[in-house]
């Protein structure tokens, strides 16, 4: 397996980043229950803790594909 470059994964968290700001940034189109819902999780907090636990899970994940990537290295070395 080609060993993936420290650049790849910065350019990849970047993107990520950039995307998240996206769909999180965009204005509502006018639902009003979207607008109500946004506005009860952003009031009581919960959305800082939805963003929380998607980020902690996010960053599980990539440390276990690194980490799942090296292993496989050291296999195709010996």
């Amino acid at each position: 397996m080609k060993k993936i470059k420290n650049k790849n994964w910065i350019t990849l968290i970047v993107s990520l980043i950039v995307l998240i700001n996206e769909v999180l940034g965009q204005e509502d189109s006018g639902n009003s229950f979207d607008e109500k819902a946004a506005q009860v999780l952003f009031e009581n907090q919960k959305f800082n803790v939805v963003i929380g636990i998607i980020s902690i899970i996010f960053i599980g994940i990539v440390f276990y594909i690194i980490r799942l990537d090296k292993k496989i290295s050291k296999l195709e070395k010996k």
